[in-house]
């Protein structure tokens, strides 16, 4: 596969472009470089024209995959985007479990901080409360036979 260089151009998620134009470039292959360019310095008493020589800067590019609320205001910073898939169901199990608890006229008088406080731990824990709850069963349990002896129990009198 052939590497092809690109202008790196892109808007941040609060709306700021940035344009490095004649400055840095990506490749399909993840790499990233900057160009040759020249730049005014002042040096020995004199400004001078000096070549920057262009060079590979990075190997790799990092993805980040960042969840946000509704109000825009980040919550977690994931490496992976399975990490973040997984965290914002557990957010989503949270929710509903707040919204079930806001159902529940004893639980009126909670604040609601506390509400959500407990919806989160359930929601974290999911695992250990499954655990927990798989002990409830509406199956009924079957006694179990008692163990067939091989001794003869009839008696034999002659």
């Amino acid at each position: 596969m052939e590497e092809v260089w690109k202008d790196i151009k892109f808007t941040d998620t609060d709306g700021t472009e940035y344009d490095y134009t004649g400055y840095y470039q990506v490749s399909n292959m993840g790499e990233i470089r900057s160009l040759d360019r020249t730049v005014e310095k002042f040096r020995y008493g004199k400004n001078e024209i000096v070549l920057i020589k262009g060079k590979i800067m990075s190997r790799t590019i990092e993805v980040q995959y960042i969840l946000k609320d509704e109000e825009g205001t980040e919550v977690a910073r994931f490496q992976n985007i399975e990490d973040a898939k997984q965290y914002d169901r557990m957010l989503t199990a949270a929710d509903e479990i707040f919204d079930l608890f806001n159902n529940i006229k004893e639980l009126d008088n909670v604040k609601e901080n506390i509400k959500d406080e407990i919806s989160f731990q359930i929601a974290k824990n999911s695992s250990t409360v499954m655990d927990i709850l798989s002990n409830i069963s509406n199956k009924k349990k079957t006694p179990k036979k008692p163990k067939s002896t091989d001794v003869d129990t009839e008696s034999s009198a002659e």
